[in-house]
């Protein structure tokens, strides 16, 4: 993995920060705790400085039983009627 790679070279040491996409994954938790997890301790196992490991986070939904479809953070917010106050 491409995490692997940054360490072997040293390109993480010229890096502010190393940015992990911990979500996308299959089954039926596309973005699960667990698998975040299993990304930042992947990381720091491979000798990446921990406080410059970053996590992304979904800004969608996904229904893997409906195909595959997904809602857009935004199509969520105005489905559930939310404000930022909220």
């Amino acid at each position: 993995r491409q995490e692997r790679l940054l360490v072997e070279h040293g390109l993480h040491e010229g890096a502010d920060f190393l940015h992990a996409m911990a979500y996308d994954t299959h089954g039926p938790h596309h973005s699960s705790l667990q698998y975040a997890d299993q990304c930042a301790r992947q990381a720091l196992d491979l000798g990446l400085p921990g406080h410059k490991v970053t996590l992304g986070l979904p800004f969608y939904g996904r229904y893997p039983q409906a195909g595959g479809e997904w809602k857009s953070y935004e199509d969520i917010v105005q489905k559930h009627h939310l404000s930022p106050a909220d």
